[in-house]
């Protein structure tokens, strides 16, 4: 399916705004309130929602044949902001949590990648929407922060469980990385050259 480059706001990208505009929310419920089980459900609870809001986007653009290069820049663009500015909160509110820090360096330096290759990918012409392999990343890292925000007491499993997800998916940011930068690489290249 093409993408339209007019008429970029569509039903499709207006969610996608409404999810930019909604994403700094469950980062400020815990920020706000981190020791309370009530704003941390709240958190959650809002976190999923915008995560799930990310299959309606992708719907209404496919249903009404509404794709458009902006939608495929900013649909990432908001799945970056909503999990780095969740990470980032939680990160401030448990500096001693090497793991949550290590997987947030992992996952900007990931994205400011692949947001730079799919600048000088827009220099060439070409739009890169997310793939697969950035698809089941997304999954994965949201995943992992909903594991972390929830209030759930750690009996020892619970903490086992969430740094396995940890690790799984600093496994995944790495390996979508790596493919964006295999597949993209060259079209950064050839505009350095030019």
């Amino acid at each position: 399916m093409e993408s339209k480059k007019s008429d970029w706001l569509t039903k499709a990208n207006i969610v996608t705004l409404s999810r930019l505009v909604l994403s700094p929310l469950p980062g400020a419920i815990i920020f706000v309130a981190w020791n309370n089980v009530a704003a941390r459900w709240l958190a959650l609870a809002v976190f999923t929602i915008i995560c799930l809001t990310d299959l309606l986007d992708g719907h209404l653009a496919r249903r009404f044949d509404e794709v458009t290069d902006i939608g495929k820049i900013m649909d990432p663009l908001v799945d970056k902001f909503l999990i780095l500015t969740t990470l980032a909160v939680i990160c401030w509110l448990q500096p001693n949590e090497r793991m949550i820090f290590g997987l947030t360096i992992v996952v900007a330096v990931r994205e400011l990648v692949v947001s730079f290759l799919r600048y000088f990918a827009k220099l060439r012409g070409v739009v890169i929407a997310a793939n697969l392999s950035g698809k089941i990343k997304m999954v994965a890292q949201s995943i992992v922060v909903g594991l972390i925000v929830a209030p759930i007491p750690d009996d020892g499993t619970w903490g086992r469980l969430v740094n396995l997800a940890m690790i799984i998916a600093v496994w995944l940011t790495i390996v979508s990385g790596v493919i964006y930068f295999v597949k993209y690489s060259s079209l950064s290249e050839k505009v350095k050259g030019n």
